[in-house]
């Protein structure tokens, strides 16, 4: 079975980037197809979020682990500290 899909009970985290995509659009998204905002029980949309880096490879990053990109180690290097806790 893969293991590409499995989640835990209890310790879940999913970020849907919509990046390029106006926050003027996505209320009449969901106007237009209700089932989608049916689909995305118990999600969080924040609308007008910055981000913290010139690029979305950045910005990510810094809203899960609160870290922001200080251009001090390598992008990889960066990434590892913040997704490994």
């Amino acid at each position: 079975m893969s293991q590409r899909f499995v989640f835990s009970d209890e310790k879940n985290i999913i970020v849907f980037v919509l990046d390029a995509f106006g926050d003027h659009l996505f209320p009449k998204l969901l106007k237009f197809l209700p089932e989608i905002e049916q689909n995305l029980d118990g999600f969080v949309r924040f609308d007008d979020v910055l981000g913290s880096g010139g690029y979305t490879q950045f910005s990510v990053p810094s809203y899960i682990g609160g870290m922001p990109y200080l251009n001090k180690t390598t992008v990889d290097d960066y990434r590892k500290a913040v997704f490994s806790g």
